[in-house]
């Protein structure tokens, strides 16, 4: 003859009132997992920046480890001062699970800027030196400084001369280039969504 099994009251009492908080604790608990595996496991949490006097005292990288195939992009970059970039990928990598091996060229339209003496990450695209109406507005220029040679989309960016210098916002007025000039063949500037964009010459 087969006995049942009998639970007192006050276990089944018990047993209902932990069951909402053993539930929570599974559910978090599995949220904190899944995310730990996303994009090598970490994010810094830090908010960049550092002190800088020209924009050269200053680099761009991911906030996330990874990045896309480790590269900035426009929701994932922060600007850091060049002696900090160190520091900040092994606070951003801690604990991460690796990154996958794949490469994107860098973004030449996200930058990073000395603004107010603190090292700033930007995107031209949505800046205001590249509001544009026509295409017409918009001018070529190398995103480094003393960019030289021919150059591609990934060397090149646009902007609105009338609404500042993009030299002024990059290059170190102390910095001297030497004697060349800049291909630019292929390309040409082109107004896009209201900002300044580059686009193959042969691109409607």
């Amino acid at each position: 003859m087969r006995r049942s099994l009998r639970v007192s009251p006050f276990r089944s009492f018990l047993l209902g009132a932990l069951a909402p908080f053993v539930a929570a604790v599974f559910v978090i608990g599995c949220a904190q997992s899944h995310a730990s595996f996303e994009d090598g496991g970490a994010r810094d949490t830090g908010r960049g920046g550092g002190a800088c006097a020209v924009a050269a005292d200053c680099t761009l990288l991911p906030a996330s480890c990874c990045g896309a195939c480790g590269a900035p992009t426009a929701s994932d970059m922060i600007a850091v001062r060049n002696e900090d970039v160190e520091v900040n990928r092994a606070r951003a990598c801690a604990g991460g699970v690796g990154c996958p091996e794949c490469f994107m060229q860098p973004d030449a339209f996200l930058l990073a800027v000395c603004e107010a003496g603190a090292c700033e990450a930007r995107d031209l695209r949505t800046d205001d030196l590249t509001v544009c109406i026509m295409d017409d507005d918009c001018q070529l220029a190398p995103r480094d400084c003393c960019g030289c040679g021919q150059l591609g989309l990934g060397d090149t960016i646009a902007f609105n001369p009338s609404r500042g210098s993009y030299g002024e916002l990059v290059c170190d007025p102390r910095l001297i280039c030497p004697p060349c000039a800049p291909l630019l063949d292929g390309l040409r500037a082109a107004c896009v969504a209201g900002h300044c964009d580059v686009v193959e010459a042969s691109a409607p």
